[in-house]
């Protein structure tokens, strides 16, 4: 599926993609409708819109965060407005542990799966 998606003749008129943003900078979710994204798994629909392109590419060369806060809010509202895909969301995960168990904190961020957990120890009496 992943090798269909990386040309726009080939890719799927539907797939399921889960993705979990990298890092706290919206970029990291803006970057996936950016054209130079095309081809990768979480760009399979090859959204194509210059002018958020074009936003996105001045978000990223920003280093003043009012400014780029306003554009992402932007480019935010124009991919949702265009609705290139399928927006779903998380399935509802719940945790159990038992009171030993130390050093799990959930975090949304970097947290692509259950192989992510972050580092765990028993506690010693």
């Amino acid at each position: 599926m992943v090798a269909s998606g990386s040309k726009v003749e080939t890719a799927p008129a539907m797939t399921s993609v889960y993705t979990t943003p990298v890092s706290t900078d919206p970029d990291a979710v803006a970057y996936q409708y950016h054209k130079n994204s095309w081809g990768q798994y979480f760009a399979m629909m090859f959204y194509d819109n210059p002018q958020v392109t074009e936003m996105i590419d001045k978000a990223r060369s920003s280093s003043n965060w009012d400014e780029r806060a306003k554009l992402y809010a932007d480019i935010q509202t124009q991919i949702v407005a265009d609705q290139p895909e399928v927006f779903g969301m998380l399935q509802n995960r719940r945790w159990a542990r038992r009171d030993y168990l130390q050093g799990f904190q959930f975090s949304p961020v970097r947290f692509t799966g259950e192989v992510d957990l972050y580092p765990l120890w028993v506690k010693s009496e």
